[in-house]
């Protein structure tokens, strides 16, 4: 080492301001992709954020989206489009869970929750049309949606049985 900073790291780990770093410019660049001008852009930038949410850094991940879109409007317009599988992800993310003993985790499962009521409030009538239709996989996803906004705490589930309709086609026989 010739005592410039640089060099090796110890044990070959990459320092966590680099993976900050590198984290910031691939959110940049999924948020950028999972809009709704170009559907097959926006399919495989979901695919690239949920694997990228599943990964070892991934609650990293999810913090930064987070703080840098407090009202998750590209998952809602990700939603729209039908590609609604990173708002389950990201809503059942155990990094996104509330933590008394972790502030920022608090701050960050406050959004999420709020995000999550907006969806049973506003949008509840368009998740009960995802399970109408005769689509496996557009019900699979609508379902994954709704048990991730349940888990997340017990006013959510009960923001949802309250709006659900148990009468539906769907359930009926």
């Amino acid at each position: 080492n010739d005592g410039d900073g640089g060099g090796e790291v110890k044990g070959g780990e990459v320092p966590r301001f680099e993976f900050r770093v590198a984290h910031d410019a691939k959110l940049k660049e999924l948020l950028h992709m999972i809009s709704p001008l170009e559907i097959k852009l926006c399919s495989d930038g979901v695919k690239e954020f949920i694997r990228l949410l599943n990964g070892n850094t991934g609650g990293e991940l999810l913090h930064l989206y987070v703080r840098s879109s407090c009202n998750c409007s590209e998952l809602l317009d990700a939603w729209k489009l039908r590609r609604g599988k990173p708002i389950s992800t990201i809503l059942g993310h155990p990094d996104g869970v509330y933590d008394p003993k972790e502030g920022e985790r608090i701050a960050v499962s406050k959004v999420l929750n709020k995000f999550a009521s907006l969806l049973v409030v506003e949008y509840m009538v368009e998740l009960q049309k995802e399970l109408d239709y005769k689509e496996a996989k557009c019900q699979n996803a609508a379902l994954l949606l709704l048990a991730s906004i349940v888990r997340r705490q017990s006013g959510l589930a009960s923001e949802v049985a309250k709006k659900f309709d148990f009468k539906s086609k769907t359930f009926a026989s």
